[in-house]
């Protein structure tokens, strides 16, 4: 059988808090945000498909399952809130 994506699912559903806690995607979005300011992007759109998912996952723990997702990632501070 051949097919145009993995068979096996990658990764866990759940978000392990105790693994990777919340602080820590703050502190990686950190050098984003200053790139962000410095050449004045509105916000950052970040792509990840299910065999290339590594720039999307490492700033929002999020894995594609099927096909590919994306995240819109706004300027430092607006938008987060504590879980």
């Amino acid at each position: 059988m051949r097919t145009m994506q993995p068979c096996v699912t990658i990764g866990s559903y759940l978000w392990a808090q105790d693994r990777v806690p919340y602080d820590e995607f703050l502190l990686r979005l950190e050098p984003l945000h200053a790139a962000m300011d410095d050449k004045g992007w509105p916000a950052v759109l970040v792509f990840g498909d299910v065999r290339e998912h590594g720039g999307l996952a490492y700033l929002t723990n999020f894995i594609p399952r099927v096909r590919w997702g994306m995240a819109l990632l706004p300027p430092a501070r607006r938008g987060f809130c504590a879980p």
